[in-house]
């Protein structure tokens, strides 16, 4: 009978094991996909941006806010939208916006992505630490229950 709870107890924590290091994984991969999608390459220029323009998205909930940003190369005004946000941007705060100097009006406005990928980043970290933790229990579970059927 200790032996069947021996194993059942096993597989439990193998399986949360194994879904919490996927969930981590998952995290960890959406956070890095997320990072090379807001973050400019090298070659791209800097200008200085302000947000000229925030609206709410109707039905969402919680509610959210998206901001425009408008940013000036060689005289023309060129403005890209942030990724909606919680939190309410207010007009004329000066962001930094990063440009393809080929294709002036591809930016990314780089003040508003770094906390997102980076809480990311940290969740997906803790669910893994949970999962390495979770399976070296098991496993030491199963070891310590091995030798004590083959003590009998």
């Amino acid at each position: 009978m200790r032996a069947k709870t021996g194993l059942a107890l096993y597989v439990l924590l193998s399986v949360m094991g194994v879904g919490l290091l996927a969930s981590g994984l998952s995290f960890v991969s959406i956070a890095l996909y997320e990072h090379t999608q807001t973050s400019a390459p090298s070659s791209w220029r800097a200008s200085q941006g302000v947000i000229c323009d925030v609206r709410s998205i109707q039905g969402s909930s919680p509610e959210l806010f998206q901001s425009t940003v408008c940013y000036r190369v060689n005289g023309q005004t060129y403005r890209i939208r942030d990724l909606p946000s919680p939190v309410r941007a207010t007009l004329g705060t000066v962001r930094e916006v990063r440009y393809d100097p080929g294709n002036v009006s591809s930016a990314r406005d780089i003040a508003q992505q770094k906390p997102d990928w980076m809480g990311l980043l940290q969740k997906g970290g803790t669910l893994l630490f949970a999962a390495l933790v979770t399976l070296i229990y098991s496993l030491f579970k199963v070891a310590r229950t091995r030798r004590k059927m083959q003590r009998r």
